[in-house]
């Protein structure tokens, strides 16, 4: 069970009001996001915050757990389930595809994915959009951990240790794509169009196949 509260519960606010200050950052997450996210099927967020994200890409369905996250992705149109990520109330094989966007803030990410991986169907697939730990901008957010309320108890990681918990859970054909180019994102002045693979961008979306 979760034994703290979540920093994002404590600062729902500033981080909500943060996709206003960074519009651009935000359009080119959701670019890149939207071109793996499948045109047709049953799909779900996990962990949907605020539900920013599966409401622009016409996703129904959110896990949340920390109630005033829970209230704003409910006023714009998510049915929410009241859960923590590593124990998720649904049957074997039931979702099309699954979304996650951000896991630093997960409790066990391997835990989180190994559920994934059950609730896909054979052939569904998982979107997972994050922070690479050694980008640019992934490097700016690890400083701040000293001094930021927001960061402190954040988990940031990298690629090679996502593409091992992955591999782990039996997520098999992984494809990449990247956005954030810049050193910071005060720098992000318009939407930036995806490229693949990673290694450039900040901003790693990896789609995985459950076989």
């Amino acid at each position: 069970m979760i034994s703290t509260i979540s920093p994002l519960e404590n600062l729902v606010n500033e981080y909500d009001s943060w996709f206003q200050k960074y519009p651009f950052v935000y359009e080119s997450e959701l670019e890149a996001l939207n071109r793996f996210i499948p045109s047709q099927g049953m799909g779900i967020e996990i962990s949907v915050n605020t539900g920013r994200f599966a409401a622009a890409l016409g996703i129904k369905k959110g896990v949340e757990y920390y109630p005033k996250m829970k209230t704003l992705a409910k006023k714009r149109g998510i049915e929410i389930f009241e859960t923590i990520q590593e124990v998720m109330p649904f049957s074997n094989d039931e979702f099309d595809f699954c979304l996650l966007v951000d896991p630093s803030y997960l409790h066990d990410i391997r835990i989180t994915i190994e559920q994934i991986h059950r609730i896909l169907k054979p052939g569904g697939k998982f979107i997972l959009g994050f922070i690479e730990k050694n980008s640019a901008i992934g490097k700016l957010y690890e400083k701040k951990k000293a001094d930021s309320e927001f960061y402190a108890s954040a988990n940031f990681y990298s690629i090679s240790q996502i593409n091992e918990v992955l591999s782990k859970f039996g997520f098999k054909n992984l494809e990449y794509l990247q956005t954030l180019f810049g050193t910071n994102l005060s720098e992000i002045k318009s939407r930036q169009i995806p490229k693949d693979g990673y290694g450039i961008g900040s901003f790693i979306i990896i789609k995985a196949h459950k076989l």
